[in-house]
């Protein structure tokens, strides 16, 4: 199920990736062995349904256009890799959004993020800039009939 996971969420394998990106997998698998289900974490909610569009700060190519569903025995993670091949220690965290909005009662989100990863030659050089890719996104929520 992990391996699924991190496939949705752009990772590979520690075997067929690149060290840091092995070792960015493996975090990624801890956190995700400490996530609570949806429907233990989010008894109320049925299913959650995330539409997302990942774009370059500069609009040259095409953005990314995914979908991820979300049911009672999905993982509560809502966080999700940068588009950016060169981007280090970046990515997009909706979970306090997510949160937010059941505590709410909300149906539909609409939202925004930036990421704050780096690029350049390492996360310690001169040279490095911002990624700047931007997420936006929709979430869909249904919940439990009472």
């Amino acid at each position: 199920m992990f391996s699924v996971l991190k496939k949705a969420i752009g990772l590979t394998s520690a075997t067929d990736a690149e060290p840091s990106t092995a070792l960015v997998s493996e975090s990624v698998n801890h956190r995700l062995q400490g996530q609570a289900k949806m429907h233990e974490k989010y008894p109320q909610v049925r299913s959650l349904a995330v539409n997302l569009m990942i774009s370059p700060p500069d609009y040259e190519t095409e953005p990314t256009l995914n979908g991820r569903s979300f049911g009672p025995d999905s993982l509560a993670f809502f966080e999700f890799r940068c588009k950016n091949v060169e981007c280090t220690q970046g990515g997009f965290d909706i979970t306090e959004t997510v949160s937010d909005s059941i505590a709410k009662g909300e149906r539909s989100i609409n939202g925004r993020r930036v990421c704050h990863g780096m690029h350049g030659r390492s996360p310690r050089a001169h040279n490095t800039i911002r990624c700047n890719y931007e997420l936006n996104f929709r979430i869909n929520i249904n919940y439990v009939e009472n």
